[in-house]
């Protein structure tokens, strides 16, 4: 029986089978009970040279589609094509998924037995996500800045001053265009932040699933280089989401703070000169 649920991955430069996301979704899903197909769709960023991937056998009831774009156009275009894959392709709902997000056993089973809860009044349910033992996602969101909530949600949360991320987003295929899609110009920064406002125009309060999954924040590294490259595309996203911003507060809040803390940590003023010059 097909399946109602697709299942967006987004990798960049990883071997998508080998990602932490990939293997317990399969795990977790041959575990289950429920006698229906697996449906994923897996985004492939990586710009690399001479990169391809000759795709893995896999068991009859997963069906896997592969998409590569090497132009590396972000998280934002490939969750819109995920999201206009499955509306092709009359899927109801769809789950967002980092490569980086660990799945429960139970992942499977809980998302499809909760795939009912979703409607025009309740379009949205996300997971409990936590990253060093610390819940990550849903948080408090006020003044552009994220905060851990004080009280651990259950069953739902009002749509006010909060935001989560985009991994294990499970919501309803119609509401994502409904709520415009993500901001294709944000290829990696703000763009969770972004669409969470904008879909909160249109529902008042978010399910929260009976699941935790832990995620691994891949941002932070060591290497120089990489995080000059790294904070080139933060600045990029940051001025388009600032736009509509107060330019003020903003740069209190998110802005200053954020180059504060590259400078210090990599012990350079490369991120100075790259932000104001």
């Amino acid at each position: 029986m097909k399946n109602t649920i697709l299942f967006g991955i987004v990798t960049y430069g990883e071997i998508f089978w080998e990602c932490d996301s990939y293997l317990s979704l399969v795990s977790s899903y041959k575990k289950s009970k429920h006698k229906v197909e697996l449906s994923i769709f897996i985004f492939d960023n990586t710009d690399k040279d001479n990169w391809g991937l000759n795709l893995p056998p896999v068991d009859d009831d997963i069906r896997l589609n592969y998409f590569h774009d090497s132009s590396n156009p972000g998280i934002s275009f490939a969750y819109n094509s995920i999201a206009e894959f499955a509306k092709e392709n009359d899927f109801k709902t769809i789950v967002f998924l980092d490569q980086d997000t660990s799945l429960p056993e139970d992942f499977f089973e809980i998302y499809y037995s909760n795939c009912a809860l979703l409607d025009d009044q309740n379009p949205i349910a996300v997971p409990l996500i936590y990253s060093n033992n610390n819940l990550m996602s849903p948080s408090n969101f006020f003044s552009y800045r994220s905060s851990i909530l004080k009280t651990i949600p259950e069953n739902k949360l009002v749509f006010k001053d909060i935001s989560f991320i985009n991994s294990g987003m499970l919501l309803s295929t119609n509401f994502f265009f409904k709520a415009g899609g993500y901001n294709k110009k944000l290829r990696l920064d703000f763009c969770d932040h972004d669409f969470v406002q904008r879909a909160s125009n249109f529902t008042q309060s978010v399910i929260i699933l009976p699941i935790m999954l832990v995620q691994n924040f891949s941002s932070e590294t060591n290497n120089l280089q990489k995080s000059l490259v790294r904070y080139r595309l933060f600045v990029q996203d940051m001025k388009e989401y600032s736009k509509d911003k107060n330019k003020f507060l903003f740069f209190l809040r998110i802005d200053l703070p954020h180059l504060l803390k590259e400078t210090y940590r990599n012990r350079s003023f490369e991120f100075l000169k790259i932000r104001f010059f």
